[in-house]
């Protein structure tokens, strides 16, 4: 308390804001200058951790990290490309057979079109193969083959029409499942390896997976005609190939005899 002569009397005077102030910073606990220090080079030291974590190659032996591929469930890609590749192709022909074989079996008329489709797809890949060898180009190899193909896949009971003389599938083209197939792979395993040659080298054996695909999914007795007409098929390549080989003989002989003009 403090007198004032102009009141007669004492009163009461605060204390100025810096001695309350003072007072506040007294009571809260001081920290020493070596726990401050301690804690900068501990935040320095977590700080380096995660960039480290961050930047270190995958050190799984045998194994690579590829950029832009997704991984499936707990697949990481191996060191071989191509390994990875078929992984995926692997993947996608589940993904595909979960969701389309159901529908086979329970719908008729896609389980009819689906099948109708996978005759066509093997007749024009097998027209492909054989015209597109430069070994068969020897003698009439080419158009007795497409000619024996087109009565092989009419006997099937596929729509068609004849052109010429030989029978051509309304539908002739690539499977669906197989399309299917190779859109989802693609979306599996993205666009590094998609783009490598190993993708375009394990191409049959997606298109094989396809049809293995439907063939298991249709009834019997459509199961059976599928797996015959692919018997037939490989039996008139074998057959017209050794035609075209002994025709290519034929006339290499005819040219290196002696007088040939």
């Amino acid at each position: 308390m403090t007198y004032n002569p102009r009141i007669g009397g004492f009163t009461h005077v605060r204390k100025a804001s810096f001695d309350v102030h003072v007072k506040r910073c007294e009571s809260r606990p001081r920290t020493s200058f070596a726990q401050q220090i301690k804690r900068i080079f501990n935040k320095i030291g977590e700080t380096l951790g995660q960039l480290f974590r961050r930047s270190a190659p995958d050190c799984a032996p045998g194994r690579v990290k590829l950029q832009g591929v997704r991984y499936v469930g707990s697949h990481r890609p191996t060191g071989d490309p191509k390994q990875a590749i078929r992984h995926f192709v692997d993947e996608a022909v589940k993904q595909v057979a979960h969701a389309r074989t159901p529908e086979i079996r329970q719908d008729a008329k896609f389980g009819r079109q689906v099948y109708e489709a996978t005759l066509c797809a093997i007749f024009s890949e097998a027209k492909d193969r054989f015209c597109m060898d430069p070994a068969t180009r020897a003698g009439n190899a080419r158009p007795a083959f497409v000619k024996a193909l087109g009565e092989a896949a009419c006997a099937t009971g596929l729509p068609g029409a004849d052109k010429q003389g030989v029978f051509t599938p309304s539908g002739a083209g690539t499977n669906p499942l197989y399309a299917e197939i190779r859109q989802r792979a693609d979306t599996l395993m993205g666009a590094e390896l998609a783009a490598r040659p190993e993708y375009r080298e394990l191409q049959p054996y997606a298109r094989q997976q396809a049809i293995d695909l439907v063939a298991s999914a249709l009834p019997a007795e459509r199961s059976d005609a599928l797996a015959r007409f692919r018997q037939t098929v490989q039996t008139l390549d074998a057959t017209y190939r050794r035609a075209a080989e002994e025709a290519s003989s034929d006339a290499k002989g005819t040219t290196d005899a002696p007088g040939a003009a």
